[in-house]
């Protein structure tokens, strides 16, 4: 019996971790509310990013050679667009998971949305899972309908070693009774014929009191099996009243987390695949606009190195030319028409190469434009590997939970229908009735004269057991008669005995 009751100080201490998951379930939920507000704060990034990008494009479209870099921004634009519907997208799809959580409060919705999930998701991984799920219940309900089984079957022994008990006190009670007549008989005779005593009489008292010590040790022999029947007993009524504590609060306790449970799995199983989703198709537009502004730092590095290849070609041709005026002014005077035309090309000249560097320097803004964009795309990548990194570590986590606490859902729901099988087996065999023989039995073993104390003490002569403070008390008023039959007794009539 030891070892049932460890076994249910082992399901109290899971029912303990159950309510500290419980509270670990309900810590995930405000995770997950703080992670919709991480969500609604990077769908205002994405506007305030969109909203920059298009100031772009209208300081752009005033450049003339800028259409390439406008389309550029258009798709960004787009994209950015894109993800904000999808930011939405999910926030609707959490509110509407929400809401579900809210309905999800009895088994039979919960059924329809496991039956809806399995649709939704029909994988040949999840079915198996299921099916697997489904025989470890099947053998697990088998194993504890076999303990059931067993504890019925000790509980019919104990009552059927309870009704031999019975029936074997009662013939010792015949017996004793038997035994007090015969020594009534005896004294009565001993009253009679006190002045004759033969050899007969002095025969029949030997064996009358052999008679006696035989039945005394057999009483002594049924006394531990009685103490054990007792004991049996009084742990059966606290194991009753112990169970019908632990299955209020498993009700209680089941109740709220089955719906927690399936509540975390439609969390887990939808909204972090979705965010994943997306994280992951953000993570992929990111790189291409990133690789879009490589190239396009490429080509204007390329464009800046022929602007200026063409401006050192320009100022050496104009340099050659005024050396070949001033040689020509000097040498030919005559000549000073074409000399005034060829000032008026090297001005022409000079304007092209002020146009060529100021569109040099407006280049030049341009590219260390790009490079800080490049930069915080950079850092945006970077965060989203991070967040691609955690988002992946949660998921394996709420998996493994999921997993872990399928299991002990399981559990739970086993020990419960344990627990209630054992309580109406309990109630339905008739445990009332126990505790009445019960209560007949301490009253057998309690003293006549107080009836509070424990018998623990014989009168010799008579037989009759009674507490030791009594008898002391008639010791010391030297009322020295039993209180049952009268009969004087002494100190040395007086036993120590041990029930």
């Amino acid at each position: 019996m030891s070892e049932k009751t460890k076994a249910l100080k082992q399901k109290e201490c899971e029912m303990n971790l159950i309510k500290k998951e419980l509270h670990l379930l309900f810590t995930s939920y405000d995770i997950y509310l703080k992670q919709k507000v991480f969500i609604f704060r990077e769908m205002d990034l994405y506007k305030m990013q969109v909203e920059s990008l298009k100031k772009r494009l209208n300081e752009y479209s005033t450049d003339v050679g800028g259409t390439k870099i406008i389309e550029d921004l258009t798709k960004e634009i787009a994209v950015k667009n894109g993800m904000i519907s999808d930011l939405q997208n999910k926030l609707v799809s959490t509110s509407g998971q929400k809401e579900k959580i809210s309905l999800s409060e009895h088994s039979l919705k919960l059924r329809e949305n496991l039956e809806q999930i399995l649709l939704e998701n029909a994988s040949k991984e999840k079915t198996e899972e299921f099916l697997s799920l489904q025989s470890k219940i099947h053998l697990l309900k088998e194993e504890y309908e076999k303990e059931i089984d067993g504890y019925k079957k000790e509980i019919f022994n104990l009552k059927t070693q309870n009704k031999l008990l019975e029936n074997k006190v009662i013939k010792y009670e015949k017996e004793a009774t038997t035994t007090e007549m015969a020594l009534l008989k005896e004294r009565e005779l001993h009253q009679k014929y006190s002045q004759i005593q033969t050899d007969s009489f002095l025969e029949m008292k030997v064996n009358l009191e052999n008679i006696l010590e035989s039945k005394i040790k057999e009483i002594s022999k049924i006394k531990p099996e009685y103490e054990f029947l007792k004991k049996n007993s009084s742990i059966t009524a606290a194991k009753v009243d112990n169970l019908s504590l632990v299955i209020a609060e498993c009700k209680k306790n089941w109740q709220n987390y089955q719906s927690l449970v399936y509540n975390s799995k439609n969390i887990t199983d939808d909204t972090l695949i979705d965010e994943l989703g997306n994280l992951s198709s953000a993570f992929d537009s990111m790189s291409k606009s990133y690789n879009g502004l490589l190239q396009r730092v490429d080509e204007y590095f390329k464009k800046i190195e022929e602007l200026e290849k063409a401006n050192l070609d320009l100022s050496i041709q104009y340099e050659e030319k005024i050396n070949y005026l001033k040689t020509f002014t000097s040498d030919n005077s005559d000549h000073f028409m074409i000399y005034m035309e060829k000032l008026l090309e090297t001005n022409e000249l000079r304007l092209k190469l002020s146009q060529s560097e100021s569109n040099l320097l407006n280049l030049r803004k341009k590219y260390e434009a790009l490079i800080l964009e490049l930069e915080s795309e950079k850092e945006s990548n970077n965060n989203l590997n991070i967040k691609l990194i955690e988002y992946r570590r949660r998921v394996e986590e709420k998996n493994n939970e999921m997993n872990s606490e399928k299991a002990r859902v399981l559990e739970s729901e086993n020990t419960n229908k344990l627990l209630k099988k054992i309580v109406y087996s309990i109630v339905e065999d008739g445990s009332a009735d126990v505790f009445d023989e019960l209560e007949k039995y301490k009253k057998l073993f309690r003293c006549m004269a107080c009836d509070v104390n424990h018998k623990d003490t014989v009168i010799t002569k008579c037989m009759h057991v009674f507490c030791h403070e009594c008898i002391d008390k008639r010791l010391k008023t030297r009322l020295r008669k039993c209180p049952n039959c009268g009969e004087e007794f002494h100190v040395n009539d007086v036993q120590k005995i041990y029930l």
